[in-house]
């Protein structure tokens, strides 16, 4: 995962060219959602996360794995960097909290210095800067509470990141095309979007493809 924003020769200014991620909990049905998502649109990675208060198993995380990769999307486990080595994934996405060097170190000892590990920095912009010094691959802003104040704080955020810092920024917890389309306007790199559990095939197929289509149409006006 690497830094998306280019320069027109015309105005030599910086556009987002936002990329799609999907955020998908592991689960009955979620390898079927997860193959309609590959096929709707142009997914670069998948982030693998177990609904609150769950770890992941890698019985279950394996087929998500697989088909990510084969689809060319990069595949992310939610904290487990035991688990990812063991799976061959690309990397590691660190939750919110403290002691975030110490945390990054410890992956990237396990992982090794190709595995693409971000931090989660909440709506803390300490945490953000920590990552980025640490040597993070992405930092990402969310809204996990979903609220109107968090997701104002998750768009301050990730406006500030992208006019200031080199670190690639994702916006996490982006529930609609809208808000995809939002984050790309504000400079994300990576968008990503979850994809609720119990939502049908049909319904995640015509969402990433709304989703999809609306970035495709930023990226080229």
């Amino acid at each position: 995962m690497s830094k998306s924003k280019s320069k027109t020769a015309a105005t030599d200014v910086d556009w987002p060219t936002c990329q799609l991620m999907l955020v998908i909990e592991p689960g009955p049905g979620a390898r079927e959602r997860l193959t309609a998502a590959l096929q709707a649109a142009d997914v670069q990675a998948v982030l693998i996360k177990p609904k609150p208060g769950d770890q992941l198993g890698a019985g279950e995380v394996k087929p998500l794995v697989d088909l990510a990769q084969d689809q060319g999307a990069a595949a992310i486990l939610f904290e487990d960097a035991d688990l990812a080595k063991t799976l061959r994934a690309d990397g590691i996405h660190v939750a919110p909290g403290l002691n975030v060097r110490e945390r990054v170190t410890a992956a990237r000892a396990v992982l090794g210095t190709d595995a693409s590990i971000g931090v989660d920095a909440g709506t803390s912009r300490h945490y953000a800067m920590e990552a980025g010094e640490a040597g993070a691959d992405y930092v990402a802003f969310g809204a996990a509470d979903g609220s109107t104040e968090a997701r104002t704080q998750r768009d301050e955020l990730i406006q500030w990141w992208a006019e200031i810092f080199e670190v690639p920024c994702v916006a996490l917890d982006l529930a609609d095309a809208d808000a995809v389309e939002r984050a790309d306007h504000l400079g994300a790199d990576f968008a990503a979007l979850s994809l609720p559990a119990q939502m049908a095939v049909a319904d995640v197929e015509r969402l990433v493809a709304d989703t999809g289509s609306r970035i495709a149409d930023v990226v080229t006006e």
